[in-house]
């Protein structure tokens, strides 16, 4: 990736290019290192990329979901693979299946990419994460919950859920109350506190 960082004179919000450059700079971003291998995976169904460390391995393994911008996001499972971790980029909002069908992606989609990942000889098939952001978080949390195929590891500390009240976009308090009740329903994690944040943006 090639980034060109500039300087102008003053607090420029609008109109910069037409203004006097003091300076600038081209910076040249790796997000792979030497060594790293890109794998297109074309296992059936899925829209995704695999990136491998270099070396034998095995090597832990990664479920790399990105937000509601869809498309396949490659950068930061290239740059997870470039510090030892088998990353795997997935695309589950616009993938091919997605495009023939019309229809979006259900829990066999996301334990499928799993699956490719759990019976890679070259990945710890019992070390596997998965990452999600934004909406990938949402998807994330739902696997952790429903499937029988993707194991997570029981929560064993405090847990902090810091919400809006008023989110527009999504129901993130709603959810959050969700997720409070099943915690009331479990013995072991016991919720102790909700303090509301009360401030406003002008």
């Amino acid at each position: 990736m090639v980034v060109t960082i500039s300087v102008y004179q003053g607090h420029q919000t609008e109109g910069f290019l037409d203004q006097v450059l003091l300076a600038s700079v081209v910076v040249e971003r790796w997000y792979m290192a030497p060594g790293v291998r890109r794998v297109p995976i074309t296992d059936g169904k899925l829209t995704a990329t695999l990136f491998l460390p270099s070396g034998p391995g095995p090597f832990p393994g990664l479920l790399d979901l990105w937000g509601g911008r869809g498309k396949l996001v490659e950068y930061r499972a290239a740059l997870l693979a470039s510090h030892g971790i088998a990353s795997m980029a997935l695309d589950y909002l616009t993938p091919q299946i997605t495009k023939e069908t019309g229809k979006m992606v259900d829990n066999d989609y996301f334990e499928t990419a799993y699956r490719v990942l759990e019976q890679h000889p070259q990945i710890l098939g019992s070390r596997i994460a998965m990452l999600g952001l934004s909406f990938g978080t949402s998807v994330t949390l739902g696997m952790a919950v429903y499937s029988q195929v993707v194991k997570m590891g029981r929560l064993q500390c405090p847990l902090l859920l810091v919400v809006g009240e008023d989110d527009q976009n999504w129901p993130a308090h709603e959810s959050a109350m969700d997720m409070l009740r099943r915690l009331q329903n479990q013995e072991e994690i016991k919720p102790t506190k909700k303090a509301p944040l009360n401030t406003s943006l002008k």
